[in-house]
């Protein structure tokens, strides 16, 4: 990740996507993928079923990015995902 990427916001990052820079959806993953993998792996207590849940995450929030409002924190949005993922698994 470069220094300009890690400066940015997460809503101007959703904002690029939205925008047809559908690459920079990596940057999120990258800043959020070892949170949301511990955050699920707390949960279910299987590392390797955290890391398929937290792909399934990515996955459901990539395809939400048309919904996702810019008022909401976007870190709150991807663990609401992530939580709700890992409940429906449970």
């Amino acid at each position: 990740m470069t220094q300009e990427q890690f400066e940015q916001s997460d809503d101007d990052i959703v904002r690029s996507v939205r925008e047809g820079y559908t690459r920079n959806f990596e940057i999120l993953v990258e800043r959020y993928k070892k949170k949301i993998v511990n955050f699920i792996h707390k949960m279910i207590f299987d590392y390797d079923e955290a890391q398929s849940l937290a792909q399934d995450t990515f996955k459901k929030v990539s395809q939400s990015i048309p919904n996702y409002q810019s008022m909401d924190s976007f870190q709150s949005f991807i663990f609401t995902v992530a939580k709700n993922i890992t409940l429906n698994y449970i």
